[in-house]
């Protein structure tokens, strides 16, 4: 196993042509996108923004020293884009009975995308404190996969009974 690959081989003994070096050749990882030529825009979708519709009517209160470049969700995620060199706060949702969780998210370059969307988030680092709020949310249709990309992947261990 490697960090990209997982493999099975069957190790058997013979006297003839034995195989001292097998290697593996892989096709060539694909080129990085490029800026589309005729809008200067690049094909790389941004988070959050998958099914072209958005919600970015969100009120900020609070910090300013803290506030994110900018704030949508996608009716499953929320996204917050920081510039590069800021320092991320800690991201809170408000609870109904006002009490504030820990979110769970992951970056892609600068933005935080929330694993979820919610009414309202706090934001703390430090001293600073920010209250992020939405009354705007976009209807999603039933998620039967449960992914985000739509897609499913079954594996079939035949060595299970």
């Amino acid at each position: 196993m490697t960090n990209k690959r997982i493999y099975s081989i069957q190790l058997v003994s013979t006297d003839q042509n034995p195989t001292y070096l097998l290697r593996y050749i892989y096709p060539k990882s694909p080129d990085p996108v490029k800026p589309n030529v005729m809008t200067g825009r690049s094909r790389v979708v941004a988070p959050c923004t998958e099914g072209n519709v958005i919600n970015g009517r969100y009120e900020v209160r609070g910090s300013q020293k803290i506030k994110p470049e900018a704030i949508w969700d996608n009716g499953r995620l929320t996204c917050f884009r920081w510039s590069a060199a800021a320092d991320l706060p800690v991201v809170f949702r408000i609870l109904p009975d006002g009490k504030e969780q820990l979110v769970n998210y992951h970056m892609d370059k600068n933005v935080m995308v929330i694993h979820e969307i919610a009414p309202a988030f706090v934001l703390r680092l430090g001293g600073e404190v920010m209250e992020i709020r939405t009354n705007s949310h976009i209807p999603r249709a039933w998620n039967a996969s449960g992914t985000l990309t739509g897609e499913t992947r079954v594996e079939i261990n035949n060595d299970e009974k």
